[in-house]
């Protein structure tokens, strides 16, 4: 982890805050800020895990009955690199500010960026999406269509159930909650302000601008437009004429979003394997690692509309699986027979090898049919591997989930009395 830095005083940063009626400090503990933040979940779900347990050019006070907390964080994001047991981590420097909200549900709005809209337009994971088609004027329509491509709104809960068919029924409830905030009005009144992110949670929201300490004078225009959208939001959830109710556009509900999501992985990962196979026996591993990203690209297209919409019909009284239930259960199938894949294409390299050493040179020389067939030797291993994905699958859906053992042990309460 990187030194942390020592702060040097800003006497326009102090003169700004004075104009304001705000105090500043140069450094401050992490326990001066609201205690809502005290907790790690606090900063975990807004991705900027405090590096210290200091922020430096602490603005705070009071602005018009309204608690302001203005400060730089450094912060850090602990990712595991795939194939790799250890950690790494991803600094972050921002000037945030934190205000208090405890009228808004938890969210999360931020800019799209190139791979948030790659991976998005793949993988059909766009969070809470909204019909622009059901807005019937045309300025506000065209608002929201822009604030689609421009921001992604979820939430921790959201992007845990599209991503892992998590919470499906808690998320749609708090899907319900955040559609009620942003109507085509505030849509429409949040576009005006200069590309932003925003987070609330706990009842603090959370809101900062790119990336990198802002210079005084940003800090100032910062903290104008936070409390400008921390006002619209809340005039959205507290007015007694609250706007109409934009719906999610065909095939954009959240667990829609998660059967796209499985079944993009799900091909992906196939159509990726396969490619990797092809290119690897015809040109090398070069060619195999490109054909395996331009089988993922396809598949994940592919999977997308062409995912399994597996059904699970009861047996012998027992409650049926959830379809959340049933998407994790295809995502172990899959995974399952991935690995059952390339553990039968490993071992179906073994008599390819054992029936190469036959010919070796001063042995027997092959002809006619027989060299025909050895040709075809490389299908071996590929049938193998064929083998291995059919019951790795298999054996991957026999994966007891507590969701699933939990119903038939109900279930099962209840036959009983």
């Amino acid at each position: 982890m990187a030194q942390p830095e020592v702060p040097v005083a800003s006497e326009e940063m102090a003169s700004l805050a004075d104009e304001m009626g705000l105090l500043y400090e140069v450094s401050s503990a992490l326990d001066a800020l609201p205690p809502e933040t005290q907790k790690i979940q606090f900063w975990i779900s807004v991705g900027m895990l405090p590096n210290t347990q200091t922020v430096n050019h602490h603005v705070h006070g009071t602005l018009g009955a309204v608690s302001v907390n203005l400060f730089d964080l450094a912060a850090h994001d602990t990712v595991t690199l795939p194939g790799e047991a250890r950690q790494t981590e991803l600094t972050k420097k921002r000037s945030i500010i934190v205000l208090p909200s405890p009228e808004l549900p938890d969210l999360c709005l931020k800019p799209n960026s190139f791979t948030s809209w790659l991976f998005s337009s793949m993988s059909g994971s766009v969070g809470v999406s909204f019909d622009a088609n059901a807005v019937a004027d045309d300025q506000l329509a065209k608002a929201v269509k822009d604030f689609s491509k421009f921001y992604m709104l979820k939430s921790p809960i959201i992007e845990g159930a599209i991503e892992h068919s998590l919470s499906v029924s808690e998320a749609s409830s708090q899907e319900a909650a955040i559609r009620a905030v942003f109507t085509a009005p505030v849509i429409q009144r949040l576009l005006g302000f200069q590309r932003f992110s925003l987070a609330v949670t706990r009842g603090m929201m959370i809101v900062w601008r790119g990336t990198g300490y802002k210079e005084p004078q940003e800090r100032a225009a910062l903290l104008e437009d936070a409390l400008a959208i921390r006002e619209i939001l809340i005039d959205a959830v507290t007015t007694s004429n609250p706007g109409k109710i934009i719906p999610a556009w065909q095939g954009g509900g959240i667990e829609e979003q998660a059967w796209q999501l499985a079944g993009a992985r799900q091909y992906g990962l196939t159509a990726a394997g396969l490619g990797f196979l092809a290119g690897l026996l015809s040109g090398g591993l070069g060619l195999g690692l490109i054909l395996a990203a331009i089988g993922n690209f396809l598949g994940m297209r592919l999977g997308r509309f062409r995912g399994p919409r597996m059904t699970v019909k009861p047996q012998n009284n027992a409650i049926p699986e959830s379809r959340s239930t049933v998407a994790v259960r295809l995502g172990f199938a899959w995974v399952a027979g991935f690995m059952g894949f390339w553990i039968g294409l490993a071992l179906g390299f073994v008599p390819v090898f054992l029936i190469l050493s036959w010919f070796r040179p001063g042995g027997f020389q092959p002809v006619g049919l027989v060299e025909t067939l050895i040709t075809a030797l490389p299908l071996i291993p590929l049938l193998f591997g064929l083998v291995g994905l059919f019951y790795g699958f298999k054996l991957g859906k026999r994966v007891p989930l507590y969701e699933t053992d939990n119903q038939y042990h109900h279930a099962s309460q209840k036959e009983s009395g």
